[in-house]
């Protein structure tokens, strides 16, 4: 079932936003690696107008663990997106969560969770350290 993710990560290197969105069931929940807030149905739209406008943006799946549910397959994992940013490359390590349901004979994401991965502090650094607790 990673071809579910392979897919939707085929459709954002592409910065197909109808293509990406054809991938969500219509009142999908999303909560976008670089959302402030919580995105449902239409609101998708403008979340990944935004998302895909980045600049050579292309990404790889680094992990992934699927569990299965009556409705349909849950994959966890970490992905890595990178895109040419204003002062040159950029790279964001983000971990996900995608619940697919299934709609026919495909399956669709019904909610889509993705946040950074948190860097490491720097422990030696006490005004980091300081920032951390």
């Amino acid at each position: 079932m990673i071809e579910l993710i392979s897919r939707w990560l085929a459709a954002v290197c592409k910065h197909d936003v109808n293509q990406v969105l054809s991938l969500y069931y219509s009142d999908a929940v999303l909560l976008g690696t670089f959302a402030e807030d919580i995105k449902q149905g239409q609101e998708l739209i403008g979340y990944f107008r935004k998302f895909l406008s980045k600049t050579s943006l292309c990404g790889q799946i680094d992990t992934c663990i699927m569990q299965q549910t009556a409705s349909g397959p849950v994959l966890s994992g970490t992905y890595t997106f990178w895109w040419l940013g204003q002062m040159g490359p950029e790279e964001e390590r983000a971990r996900f969560t995608f619940v697919f349901v299934e709609v026919g004979d495909d399956f669709l994401i019904l909610n889509h969770h993705s946040s950074v991965v948190p860097r490491p502090v720097d422990e030696s650094d006490p005004t980091k350290a300081l920032a951390r607790r």
